[in-house]
């Protein structure tokens, strides 16, 4: 499971990193592709780690992290329904995500520094 968090993890921060400098090159309306494919990775990652990594030990802000995400889907729904709202959240996805993704990158990495240190504790 170490071996999926740093995948996970600096897969993360390649792919930010990665459309940051993507969007700065490209200087056209290209880099929304970044949002897409960080994005998807992000919403894997926290499936899989609602999933399969839940006898791991986790930092308690992914709980945000989730409420967060169900947040978004839901006023994405109602957004969708009630169409005169959706204009505002398409707009407000469009500044807060890239803010999300950092978060989540954040949660990821202190989680494998926690695995980390809980594997060097074993050693002992």
């Amino acid at each position: 499971m170490i071996l999926f968090k740093k995948a996970d993890t600096f897969g993360q921060i390649a792919l930010i990193i990665g459309f940051i400098i993507f969007g700065l090159v490209s200087r056209n309306e290209s880099f929304i592709y970044g949002y897409f494919v960080v994005g998807a990775w992000q919403v894997v990652s926290a499936i899989i780690n609602y999933g399969l990594c839940r006898n791991m030990p986790f930092v308690k802000e992914r709980d945000v992290y989730y409420k967060i995400l169900l947040w978004t889907l839901g006023i994405g729904v109602i957004s969708f329904i009630v169409t005169p709202v959706l204009i505002y959240y398409l707009f407000a996805i469009l500044f807060l995500t890239p803010f999300v993704a950092i978060y989540y990158c954040w949660l990821s990495y202190r989680e494998l520094n926690m695995w980390e240190g809980k594997k060097l504790i074993h050693l002992k």
